[in-house]
């Protein structure tokens, strides 16, 4: 959690720099959203990005104690990334077929199957979307690349078809 400062302020620090104007506008739009909704970000180092990997800001629930991860923005070098994590895949097929291609892509795009731990893999993702069943590693689904602001309202749409409980009444 980072109380001392918002996230437009943490973007402004030189740290920051190499994040493109359009990609800061929607991460504060993006934030801004995720506080309304009574989370709020804390900054985590590069740990498992890759060379380009530049950091995230991960969000949980204020003022708890378990701090379950319900999205994080991974920052790179070229882009930044917004990740959601998502269980019971099946259980939105309907929604994720009717949605637009760029949601529709985060979980039927080529790559990402699960083939090293298949046996004892209990993070696997088995769903089913357009008739075709997918296997996919859950550290590879729900990314979207490049988020923009005039995209936000699909992708919260998406997080409140996941967690209906989070939607604001």
């Amino acid at each position: 959690m980072n109380t001392d400062k918002n996230l437009k302020e943490s973007l402004s620090e030189e740290k920051y720099l190499f994040i493109s104007d359009n990609d800061k506008i929607f991460m504060i739009a993006f934030d801004k959203s995720m506080t309304e909704l009574g989370y709020d970000y804390r900054i985590v180092g590069n740990a498992g990005m890759g060379p380009r990997g530049k950091g995230y800001f991960v969000y949980a629930k204020a003022d708890t104690k378990t701090r379950t991860v319900f999205a994080r923005i991974c920052m790179y070098e070229d882009k930044v990334q917004l990740r959601f994590y998502f269980k019971n895949i099946n259980n939105h097929r309907t929604y994720i077929e009717n949605a637009p291609e760029y949601i529709k892509t985060a979980f039927t795009f080529g790559g990402g199957d699960c083939q090293n731990c298949m046996a004892t893999c209990k993070s696997m993702k088995l769903y089913t979307i357009d008739g075709q069943s997918y296997k996919k590693c859950c550290h590879y689904i729900a990314y979207f690349n490049n988020p923009t602001i005039d995209r936000l309202p699909d992708y919260m749409a998406l997080l409140y078809q996941f967690y209906p409980k989070l939607q604001p009444k």
